[in-house]
């Protein structure tokens, strides 16, 4: 009966001895959580201070990108008054040389 306590002793033993380090470790764990939150929440400014920076520069790339295509508009409409202009002047030499071939003849 003797080695029957003994053993069972021992078993209890190694069982807290696994529960000791258990706690052990829950207790480091416990120790390195702030420094571990702190590292996250560092992590966690340095990402929105740079989603801030590039949704700024989004933004300036849409203004840029709008002044842009407003430039292009308007250099298409200034296009196609030019392209108006020579057609009505080519239209004008035309009718004048047709003018001048008909008083020859």
């Amino acid at each position: 009966m003797i080695d029957v306590d003994l053993k069972e002793q021992i078993n209890r033993l190694v069982r807290l001895q696994s529960i000791d380090t258990q706690i052990y470790r829950l207790e480091q764990e416990k120790q390195d959580m702030p420094l571990r939150l702190k590292e996250l929440e560092e992590a966690f400014e340095k990402k929105k201070e740079n989603l801030a920076l590039l949704e700024k520069r989004g933004q300036q790339l849409q203004k840029q990108r709008k002044e842009k295509e407003l430039d292009l508009a308007s250099k298409e409409e200034e296009e196609r008054k030019m392209q108006a202009q020579l057609d009505s002047q080519y239209l004008n030499l035309l009718n004048e040389y047709k003018q001048e071939l008909l008083s020859i003849s």
